[in-house]
């Protein structure tokens, strides 16, 4: 016996139940009151012009995080980092960096690099890797990043739409290195 098989399909949010959303809501509200608890709130002088775009980014971030959007919130915490590596005037000026039409990217050699320039990459790094930092480390925060922006997403959901505890746990660890990182690259160059 086979079944019919069910077509994908976009529909209009016109006939959405509100009632049934505002209880799905509340049921998550308390998650994201705790997951809100949990961060820091990164407070910085907004007239410092380079840190304006990669705030962006982190703020938007932790908003994700907060909400339970734990995919969105590895891809933006690291688009930060990148962000603020093609906003350093040490990163910029620099020939030698691995670019992706011009964009300076957020990988090991990089990282490398940017360490060696005086950006705070030992924010963004486990204790294990920040003794062992070379040009061909794994570091987590960026293969995490890797994981997400190409399809690798596996590790994180257990279901559709449900996210795995590992999900949490390393948004969690992304978004706060993240925001380590900012903290201290802002106080360097303001």
């Amino acid at each position: 016996m086979s079944e019919e098989k069910i077509k994908a399909e976009l529909r209009s949010a016109e006939n959405l139940n509100v009632e049934l959303m505002r209880q799905e809501e509340s049921k998550h509200f308390g998650e994201r009151i705790e997951r809100m608890k949990k961060t820091a709130v990164v407070y910085f002088d907004g007239r410092f012009p380079l840190a304006r775009e990669p705030f962006k980014y982190m703020w938007e971030a932790s908003r994700c995080y907060s909400f339970g959007l734990f995919l969105s919130a590895i891809a933006l915490a690291s688009a930060m980092v990148e962000s603020a590596w093609n906003v350093d005037p040490r990163m910029v000026g620099t020939k030698k960096l691995k670019r992706i039409q011009g964009w300076i990217s957020l990988n090991s050699y990089n990282a490398v690099a940017a360490r060696f320039l005086g950006l705070p990459i030992n924010e963004l790094l486990d204790l294990g890797e920040r003794e062992m930092l070379s040009y061909s480390t794994d570091i987590r925060f960026i293969t995490r990043r890797n994981k997400v922006a190409h399809g690798d997403i596996a590790d994180y959901i257990s279901g559709l739409p449900a996210y795995s505890e590992r999900a949490d746990a390393e948004a969690y660890d992304q978004l706060s290195k993240a925001d380590h990182f900012f903290v201290e690259w802002h106080n360097q160059l303001w």
